[in-house]
Parts: structure tokens; sequence; C-alpha cells
């Protein structure tokens, strides 16, 4: 399956995103995303986007792709929760710890591993799916022929 996923990190950029096609967005909340000085989005403007995707055919997910304090755990089993409230289709993590938190609370949301996971070879993908990952984003680093064959 084919999906051309974009980065969106504001309402402009949601916009843009959809009405140039994309399949698929990865928005992230004001706090713990992979980048934690973008710009993201509170509650509300997180909530109004997903609902702009949602009827245009776009699929949300949450990017929760940073590693998590201890401390950070509550804050983030709280984010995923409300970024399931609003509907989003996934949750794109790098943790393997929250993973495993976000797994008993959620237990019917998809998991996407970050590619800062490291599952690049055929081996590691097959971890992944034992992990419970329904998709795993590969390294930028991997070549068109490489990402051929471990998708095969």
């Amino acid at each position: 399956m084919l999906e051309l996923l974009v980065p969106a990190g504001s309402p402009e950029a949601v916009t843009a995103a959809v009405q140039n096609g994309a399949d698929a967005v990865y928005l992230s909340f004001d706090e713990l995303s992979g980048c934690r000085k973008d710009v993201n989005f509170s509650d509300e403007a997180f909530e109004a986007a997903v609902r702009y995707c949602r009827v245009r055919g776009c699929k949300v997910y949450l990017a929760l792709n940073c590693v998590v304090r201890e401390d950070e755990l509550p804050k983030a089993g709280g984010l995923a929760l409300r970024a399931q409230r609003a509907g989003v289709d996934a949750i794109i993590l790098r943790d393997l710890g929250l993973m495993a938190i976000l797994r008993r609370l959620l237990p019917d949301m998809p998991l996407f591993a970050d590619y800062h996971l490291g599952f690049y070879t055929m081996d590691s993908l097959k971890t992944a799916k034992a992990l419970g990952f329904r998709r795993v984003f590969l390294p930028p680093e991997l070549s068109l022929s490489e990402i051929c064959r471990l998708a095969s």
C-alpha cells in the first residue's frame, strides 16, 4: 500500500498537505513530540485538524516519537488518550517502554514504529511485528532496492 504521509506542524500545514493530495498527516501536541522545538498543536487546534482531515478522507497520526522520561510517562499516556478521543488513526512511537504502556492503555490503537527504533532488517521487522507494531517507518538512508526487498 502506497501512502503519501506528510508532517504537519501547524493548521496551515494540515490544510496545505490535504489540499495537495496527502493521504495522511502526522501531528504533535505542544508536548512530547520528536522535535520538541517545533510548533505543534493545542488540544483545540489538534481536534480541529483531525475533523478537517476526516471530512476530506485524510488519515491522521499522532507523532509521539520521542524518548519519554519516567516522569513524562503519565503525560504521554494522557496525550495518547486525548488523541484517541480526537479520532486519530494511529500513534507513531520511538520509545519501547511507552509502547508497552500504550498497548495496555489503548489495546485497539494501531502503533507505528518510528525509524529511530532501528527496524531495518528482515529479522528486526519480524521483531517489530511480534512486539505489536502495525507499521514500521524505515530509515531514510535505505536505498529504494533495500526498501523494496524489505517490503516483499
